[in-house]
């Protein structure tokens, strides 16, 4: 669980036969935000000062994906769409209407069918290092490699832990990541549940979903898309066709960062997101 001074709300909510880990800080009158999360990543990778600061404006829902975490292991295959219904049947619960949608990674390609297909509910849209929907996913060739030796699997607790450290420093790069923080972090991730077999059906979801850049005309929101220059793991080609396909949108490439959610994002989503969604932007969007 993300540690911070204000009230943290745990709640198990099931979505078909799915129980689903989520996590919400903030005010419940504030306006909501839904963060979705990327391949394998946990509500406690969020960086703590982003929830904190979001916290302040907004009411800050983060859900655990199916097979990550808390929440439920899966015993069939599923998609990324079966994923959004999962973010769907979460706001639906909560009786929340209308939300923003931040998307990181594999959390962007489920935001982006989540705003595609709830469009009068999605008040803003951000995906951050993240793709533009296309049937195959335009990840690295290294990053494919390292994909696919997670998802085999190691032997022991300690073979896990190593190589997920080493996946920490790969993908953060070229932000310099302390080793000794970096096998904190795995470790963190072993005891907690990381399961080969649950990361291997998350990147076969993200594999086998289908074309999917046609939806991302139908995001009726005012939208960001973040790509990191020296990103490894998708290039920043992939999210300026994302900008170039979703009618209201910006885009920002931010230098020397990787496939990671800096400090930098963190500062440009939180300007951006105080004003798309404040009360005059919201007033003038009915209005027109």
């Amino acid at each position: 669980m993300i540690s911070l001074e204000g009230d943290v709300i745990g709640e198990t909510i099931t979505s078909g036969d799915v129980a689903l880990a989520v996590e919400l800080v903030g005010q419940r009158t504030a306006p909501a935000i839904v963060l979705c999360q990327g391949l394998g990543m946990r509500i406690a990778d969020w960086p703590e000062e982003l929830i904190e600061e979001l916290s302040e404006h907004f009411y800050v829902v983060m859900v655990e994906n199916r097979d990550t975490g808390c929440s439920s292991r899966c015993s069939k295959p599923y998609t990324l769409f079966d994923m959004a219904v999962d973010i769907e049947g979460v706001t639906a619960h909560l009786g929340i209407s209308s939300y923003a949608l931040l998307g990181f990674s594999m959390g962007g390609m489920i935001a982006q069918i989540v705003a595609a297909r709830c469009r009068q509910n999605v008040s803003a849209f951000i995906q951050v290092c993240s793709s533009a929907g296309e049937a195959t996913p335009p990840f690295s060739q290294e990053a494919i490699k390292r994909f696919e030796i997670t998802a085999r699997g190691f032997t022991s607790e300690e073979e896990t832990a190593e190589w997920l450290a080493e996946d920490i420093a790969f993908f953060a790069a070229p932000k310099d990541i302390n080793p000794v923080e970096a096998r904190r972090k795995a470790k963190e991730m072993v005891q907690a549940g990381h399961s080969a077999e649950a990361f291997a059906r998350q990147y076969a979801a993200i594999c086998g979903s289908g074309e999917r850049s046609q939806l991302l005309r139908l995001i009726a929101a005012p939208a960001l898309i973040i790509a990191g220059a020296n990103d490894c793991c998708i290039p920043v080609e992939s999210s300026r066709r994302a900008a170039s396909l979703i009618p209201h949108s910006k885009f920002h490439c931010l230098e020397n960062t990787g496939h990671t959610f800096e400090d930098t994002a963190k500062n440009l989503v939180l300007e951006w997101l105080v004003d798309a969604v404040s009360p005059t932007r919201q007033n003038a969007t009915e209005e027109s």
